[in-house]
């Protein structure tokens, strides 16, 4: 087995969930790895961790999700979950048109703070009450180099198709971090003069 291929054997990705209050994150998150919705779901306080395994071709990816509180008190919380994370998934309301800003906001704090290094998607769920995307969505998806996603945790609508994205662009990264670190110590083989017909 090649040096790529064993490291794609399976991976693991740390998605940190943000935006405000009863957007549904919690919900998405349970819906995603339990395949469930429960309408009575109570807030998160603080942060809450699920985690799930899903087979992308012949990779394992290993899912741990951070779900962070929306309220204000525990915003700083979710920037040390962030730091070090795979993807960040950023989520508002589609039925409650203030829950966009709030979300702009909390995105413009952690890269404020963490720079745009890691992948960021932006989140409308509630598409089961309203299936219009706000303006200003695009605009702000295409500044912050972000992919944009409807979903509904309680239809289910677009959660798998989120997450099956989420690993399949951290799969292909690896991939193309592994083959970078192979060519390198190739290069060094040769330098040392190992390898070579001269």
């Amino acid at each position: 087995m090649d040096v790529s291929s064993q490291a794609l054997s399976s991976i693991k990705i740390r998605v940190v969930l943000i935006g405000g209050m009863k957007v549904g994150k919690t919900s998405m998150a349970y819906r995603f790895v339990e395949e469930k919705f429960d309408p009575d779901q109570v807030a998160t306080i603080g942060v809450d961790y699920l985690w799930k395994i899903l087979k992308i071709g012949s990779t394992e990816v290993e899912y741990e999700i951070w779900d962070t509180a929306g309220q204000e008190k525990y915003r700083c919380v979710a920037v040390s979950y962030i730091r070090g994370s795979q993807a960040i998934v950023a989520v508002y309301d589609l039925s409650d048109p203030d829950t966009v800003q709030e979300m702009i906001d909390m995105v413009n704090s952690v890269t404020d703070k963490l720079g745009h290094d890691i992948p960021l998607y932006v989140v409308g769920n509630k598409s089961d009450l309203s299936c219009n995307v706000p303006e200003g969505i695009a605009d702000f998806c295409s500044l912050n180099d972000a992919m944009s996603f409807v979903t509904s945790a309680k239809t289910g609508e677009g959660i798998r198709e989120l997450f099956y994205t989420i690993g399949k662009n951290e799969k292909s990264r690896k991939a193309a971090e592994t083959k970078v670190e192979s060519r390198t110590v190739d290069i060094k083989k040769k330098a040392d003069g190992k390898d070579c017909a001269c």
